[in-house]
């Protein structure tokens, strides 16, 4: 049963799901109801231009410009959540 309510908030509140400092930066996840909405959370999260390494239907990952990080968008589906899309993204600076 997935709520369409909740994946818009999730994506306005990326910096609220802050999953936690690693050694080169911090990581923030999210999650969205479309791959390009994903795209953009992360773009407006970070204010930063997505440099795309990897293109496939059900993954898009590269760095953030000026080498200020990674980030991906990952489908998933499971039996709760249904079909949605995880956006990571990792700042370096």
């Amino acid at each position: 049963m997935t709520s369409r309510l909740v994946f818009p908030l999730l994506a306005v509140a990326f910096l609220a799901s802050h999953v936690g400092p690693t050694q080169a930066g911090d990581t923030f996840q999210a999650e969205f109801r479309t791959m390009r909405a994903c795209l953009q959370g992360i773009q407006k999260s970070t204010k930063r231009r997505l440099q795309v390494v990897t293109d496939k239907p059900h993954q898009v990952s590269g760095v953030l410009s000026n080498g200020g990080g990674f980030f991906s968008c990952v489908q998933r589906v499971t039996g709760t959540k249904g079909t949605y899309y995880e956006g990571t993204y990792t700042l370096m600076d």
